[in-house]
């Protein structure tokens, strides 16, 4: 009876932890954004052009920019990298909102 709630917590701490890497790489994102438009004017959807490069051992999310502007951007982690982890997504926009979109660690 104990492994049967012991487990079940164990797996979403753990899908809970790999979280953290896409709140951190987008968070990541959105300096280099903000100090790409403070040197030249509008934001970039080049990640090369703004030196946004992902970190992770194993990264488990793809990293896109949806939108971007002169005054505005929202980039996007969406997890599906790896098989077991899937089906989770965040957001965050030019004035640091994060947002889940799709939490995978149901």
């Amino acid at each position: 009876m104990l492994a049967a709630i012991a487990v079940p917590n164990f797996l979403r701490f753990g899908c809970r932890s790999k979280q953290s890497e896409a709140k951190g790489n987008l968070k990541a994102f959105y300096v280099a954004a903000q100090s790409y438009r403070q040197e030249h004017g509008a934001f970039t959807e080049s990640f090369d052009a703004m030196g946004f490069q992902p970190k992770g051992y194993k990264l488990r999310y793809r990293y896109v920019v949806k939108h971007i502007d002169d005054d505005t951007f929202t980039a996007m982690a969406v997890s599906g990298i790896e098989a077991t982890f899937v089906g989770d997504a965040w957001s965050m926009n030019e004035k640091q909102e994060l947002t889940h979109l799709a939490d995978g660690c149901q």
